[in-house]
């Protein structure tokens, strides 16, 4: 089979940053507990640029207007926030106008933190079976915008961070290869997070709200605590097996912000050395940027060798739960 590549990837995350202490005068929680246990040292908060600007912002560093991989690209995937510049609106085609690619086919998916790797493995499937183009996947998100930090059900929301991620995958040999992926959807949580605003079945326009808001609660945290664990284990497993190897194979976890000792469990629960994992105490939760700013991260501290195994992790409310497996090349 054919192999596929992460050609070049590249991250951007705001330079203005809300702080631990900010949280806690928001919210009204410790600052220690919004530390230590919410794990955000600080996160990343945009002000100026739109969703469609802070996309542009990584994927300027990956291709440039003279780029020849413009002339490959044959899809342009936006896999980010659904909270975009406009209300009912396609984000990709506004990125493949900003480029000047006129012959690409650009779209949207939905799958919120988990998008990333959603499109990875979708496009990963259509250069396996197509020739000789490249596919560009564009991560964004602004979701620190729609937290209501006055309302603790939804304090699991409070490290919503803001930036953006670019990723080129081709058939052409790159940085790592893209090996396999696994997926997990319980839909009986779809209902427990979204914006009432918009709401075509919502008939008190009163409600209406771009705010996220969080429903049963009691039973969503009940049901989940098990959940989560055990899917995620289950995903990281079936992906990397598939793709073969064990998970004592894996040499770095890349995994999304998460509360601090959720972390920890998760690395305790696979095996993996908690050396293996970058923690993003420095970046909250920037949707389905952060399993690459954590490999960013890794590679900026030297973690990474030829021929190591990493496996990206993510999970989007609705509720799915992702792994991707990447090799070092």
């Amino acid at each position: 089979m054919k192999k596929v590549y992460i050609k070049k990837f590249a991250i951007y995350a705001s330079e203005n940053v809300m702080t631990a202490k900010s949280i806690s005068e928001e919210t009204g929680i410790p600052e220690d507990v919004v530390r230590e246990k919410l794990g955000i040292v600080s996160k990343p908060v945009e002000e100026k640029l739109s969703l469609s600007d802070l996309s542009m912002k990584s994927i300027e560093k990956i291709v440039g207007p003279a780029d020849s991989s413009l002339k490959r690209l044959k899809y342009i995937v936006s896999a980010g926030s659904d909270f975009k510049d406009k209300y009912v609106w396609t984000l990709a085609p506004s990125l493949a106008s900003k480029l000047g690619v006129k012959e690409a086919l650009s779209f949207d998916i939905s799958s919120q933190c988990v998008g990333s790797l959603v499109a990875l493995d979708m496009m990963k499937s259509r250069i396996s079976s197509e020739s000789n183009f490249d596919a560009l996947i564009s991560i964004a998100t602004k979701q620190s915008h729609i937290v209501n930090y006055k309302d603790r059900t939804g304090s699991f929301m409070y490290d919503f961070s803001d930036g953006s991620g670019a990723v080129l995958i081709s058939e052409e040999k790159g940085e790592y290869e893209i090996l396999q992926s696994a997926f997990l959807t319980d839909g009986s949580f779809s209902d427990v997070v979204y914006a009432p605003f918009g709401g075509s079945f919502i008939l008190d326009k009163d409600i209406w709200s771009y705010k996220l808001t969080v429903s049963e609660e009691k039973a969503w945290k009940e049901r989940m605590a098990d959940a989560t664990l055990r899917n995620f284990i289950r995903v990281i497993t079936e992906a990397t097996v598939k793709s073969g190897y064990d998970i004592k194979d894996i040499d770095y976890l890349a995994f999304l912000h998460t509360k601090r000792s959720f972390h920890r469990e998760i690395m305790d629960a696979l095996g993996i050395d908690r050396s293996k994992s970058i923690y993003l105490e420095d970046y909250g939760h920037m949707q389905g940027v952060d399993p690459f700013i954590s490999l960013k991260l890794a590679e900026e501290k030297n973690l990474l060798r030829p021929g190591n195994l990493i496996c990206l992790v993510s999970a989007g409310t609705g509720w799915t739960w992702g792994a991707t497996v990447i090799l070092k090349v």
